[in-house]
Protein backbone atom coordinates (compact mmCIF):
# COMPACT_ATOMS: atom_id res chain seq x y z
CA UNK A 1 0.00 0.00 0.00
CA UNK A 2 1.49 3.05 -1.25
CA UNK A 3 1.37 6.50 1.29
CA UNK A 4 1.98 10.18 0.92
CA UNK A 5 3.65 13.03 2.47
CA UNK A 6 3.51 16.69 1.15
CA UNK A 7 7.33 18.23 0.54
CA UNK A 8 6.85 21.56 -1.07
CA UNK A 9 4.15 21.43 -2.86
CA UNK A 10 4.55 18.03 -3.92
CA UNK A 11 3.26 15.04 -2.38
CA UNK A 12 5.94 12.14 -1.45
CA UNK A 13 4.72 9.05 -2.86
CA UNK A 14 6.35 6.17 -0.88
CA UNK A 15 5.40 2.52 -2.16
CA UNK A 16 5.86 -0.60 0.23
CA UNK A 17 8.31 -2.19 -1.81
CA UNK A 18 10.02 -5.34 -0.49
CA UNK A 19 13.60 -5.23 -1.58
CA UNK A 20 15.85 -3.14 -2.95
CA UNK A 21 15.08 -3.37 -6.04
CA UNK A 22 11.47 -2.84 -5.49
CA UNK A 23 12.20 0.18 -4.08
CA UNK A 24 14.92 1.57 -7.20
CA UNK A 25 12.36 0.58 -9.21
CA UNK A 26 10.03 2.84 -7.57
CA UNK A 27 12.21 5.80 -7.12
CA UNK A 28 12.87 5.88 -10.93
CA UNK A 29 9.58 7.04 -11.60
CA UNK A 30 9.58 10.12 -8.91
CA UNK A 31 10.36 13.63 -10.54
CA UNK A 32 14.23 14.77 -10.21
CA UNK A 33 13.42 16.69 -7.10
CA UNK A 34 12.49 14.11 -5.26
CA UNK A 35 14.39 11.46 -6.11
CA UNK A 36 16.78 14.28 -4.64
CA UNK A 37 15.29 14.52 -1.64
CA UNK A 38 14.68 10.87 -1.19
CA UNK A 39 18.40 10.34 -1.66
CA UNK A 40 19.16 12.97 0.65
CA UNK A 41 17.11 11.64 3.77
CA UNK A 42 18.77 8.21 3.09
CA UNK A 43 22.02 9.25 2.84
CA UNK A 44 21.36 11.39 6.25
CA UNK A 45 20.54 8.34 8.05
CA UNK A 46 24.17 7.42 7.30
CA UNK A 47 25.56 10.11 9.61
CA UNK A 48 25.93 9.97 13.10
CA UNK A 49 24.25 12.62 14.79
CA UNK A 50 26.58 15.53 15.36
CA UNK A 51 27.12 16.85 18.81
CA UNK A 52 27.43 20.50 20.01
CA UNK A 53 31.33 19.57 21.16
CA UNK A 54 32.26 18.76 17.47
CA UNK A 55 30.27 21.93 16.03
CA UNK A 56 31.92 23.70 18.14
CA UNK A 57 35.67 22.29 17.41
CA UNK A 58 34.52 22.83 13.68
CA UNK A 59 33.54 26.47 13.66
CA UNK A 60 36.75 27.03 15.30
CA UNK A 61 38.75 25.02 13.15
CA UNK A 62 36.89 26.80 9.92
CA UNK A 63 37.71 30.28 11.55
CA UNK A 64 41.33 29.25 12.56
CA UNK A 65 41.73 28.40 8.77
CA UNK A 66 40.38 31.28 7.00
CA UNK A 67 41.90 33.75 9.23
CA UNK A 68 45.82 32.32 8.58
CA UNK A 69 44.18 32.66 4.75
CA UNK A 70 43.74 36.19 5.00
CA UNK A 71 46.95 36.83 7.09
CA UNK A 72 49.09 34.86 4.22
CA UNK A 73 49.86 32.36 6.23
CA UNK A 74 48.86 29.89 3.96
CA UNK A 75 47.78 29.39 0.31
CA UNK A 76 45.08 28.80 -1.76
CA UNK A 77 44.66 25.84 -4.27
CA UNK A 78 42.19 25.76 -7.34
CA UNK A 79 39.47 23.55 -6.94
CA UNK A 80 40.79 22.37 -10.71
CA UNK A 81 43.96 21.14 -9.34
CA UNK A 82 42.89 19.71 -5.92
CA UNK A 83 39.92 17.61 -7.98
CA UNK A 84 42.32 16.47 -10.79
CA UNK A 85 44.94 15.36 -8.25
CA UNK A 86 41.99 13.39 -5.91
CA UNK A 87 40.65 12.02 -9.54
CA UNK A 88 44.42 10.87 -9.84
CA UNK A 89 44.53 9.13 -6.58
CA UNK A 90 41.70 7.23 -6.82
CA UNK A 91 41.23 6.63 -10.87
CA UNK A 92 44.35 7.12 -12.24
CA UNK A 93 46.46 4.58 -11.19
CA UNK A 94 44.16 2.00 -12.45
CA UNK A 95 44.14 4.24 -15.88
CA UNK A 96 47.88 3.93 -16.20
CA UNK A 97 47.26 8.24 -16.24
CA UNK A 98 49.24 10.99 -14.20
CA UNK A 99 48.07 14.22 -13.83
CA UNK A 100 49.96 17.70 -14.91
CA UNK A 101 50.04 20.66 -12.94
CA UNK A 102 50.25 23.84 -15.29
CA UNK A 103 51.47 25.97 -11.80
CA UNK A 104 54.78 26.71 -10.93
CA UNK A 105 56.05 25.23 -8.12
CA UNK A 106 53.48 22.51 -8.02
CA UNK A 107 54.50 18.44 -8.41
CA UNK A 108 54.07 16.12 -10.87
CA UNK A 109 53.00 12.77 -9.81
Amino acid sequence: MAGSRVIGSRPLVIGMAGTVDGLIKEAKDLPEDQRLTLAYRILSTLEPPISAEIEEAWEREISGRIKKFREGKSKSIPADEVFADRYYHRIGPELGRTPTRSRAGSREH
